[in-house]
C-alpha cells in the first residue's frame, strides 16, 4: 500500500481489516515512515478507524463514511453521511495510545530491513 501511487489507491472502494504493526516484533517491523505512509491511508477507511489502533496516530484524519446503511449517521438535511475524524470513530480504543506506541516502537524503526528479509521470506515460503 505505501508504494501504491495516490491514483491507484484512491481507486480502491472500501478497505475492510485492520492492521496491527505494533505487535510485530521489533526485528522484522517495517520502518516508522512506512508505516505512517500506509495507515495515513487505510486509517481514513471506517473499517481500519475503528479497529486498528495504530490509526490513532492521526486524530483528527478524515474518515470515509461507512456506505449507507441502518447503522451508518447521516445528516438529516441533505441524507448525506456524516464524515468522522479517527478519533470519533476509534473511541476507547485509542486510551493509552501513546503509551501502546511507546512500548511497541511505532515510532523508532529507522529501516525497512526486518521488513524486508520477512517479506522475501514469505515470497519463498511455499
Amino acid at each position: 500500500i505505501p508504494s501504491m501511487h495516490d491514483t491507484t489507491f484512491n481507486s480502491i472502494g472500501i478497505i475492510m481489516g485492520r492492521t496491527n504493526w505494533g505487535y510485530i516484533p521489533k526485528i522484522k517491523k517495517p520502518s516508522s515512515d512506512r508505516a505512517k505512509t500506509t495507515h495515513q491511508r487505510v486509517c481514513a477507511h471506517y473499517n481500519f478507524a475503528k479497529r486498528c489502533k495504530e490509526c490513532c496516530d492521526f486524530p483528527d484524519l478524515a474518515v470515509k463514511p461507512r456506505l449507507k446503511s441502518g447503522n451508518s449517521d447521516f445528516d438529516e438535511a441533505n441524507s448525506e453521511p456524516v464524515q468522522k475524524t479517527v478519533a470519533e470513530v476509534a473511541g476507547s480504543l485509542c486510551d493509552g495510545f501513546d503509551e501502546w506506541a511507546r512500548d511497541s516502537k511505532l515510532h523508532d524503526i529507522p529501516d525497512d530491513y526486518g521488513w524486508n528479509e520477512m517479506s522475501a521470506f514469505a515470497a519463498f515460503a511455499d
